[in-house]
């Protein structure tokens, strides 16, 4: 079993793996950041996506609040990326 230590280590890594082929851009009249990447990167994207949900429901649990959360945030983030790309 890991030590907290380790796993928050753990996280980290796998968090900077998640960023990678992307930036964080800032919206040109909402002020909001959003992330944007080029179009080869983006399988690799939606898969580290699905991997960091498999972390959430691994140690939040299936149930919780952040896998959720994780998983309404991918589906929505999915079903706009479809209806941008079937125009």
């Amino acid at each position: 079993m890991l030590t907290t230590k380790e796993l928050v280590d753990w996280a980290r890594r796998h968090a900077d793996q998640l960023e990678l082929g992307m930036a964080s851009q800032r919206g040109e009249f909402s002020g909001k950041s959003y992330w944007t990447s080029g179009e080869a990167e983006r399988p690799k994207i939606r898969a580290r996506a699905i991997a960091a949900l498999d972390f959430l429901e691994r140690f939040a649990g299936h149930d919780s609040q952040w896998a959720v959360r994780g998983h309404q945030v991918f589906d929505t983030k999915v079903k706009q990326w479809r209806q941008m790309h079937a125009r």
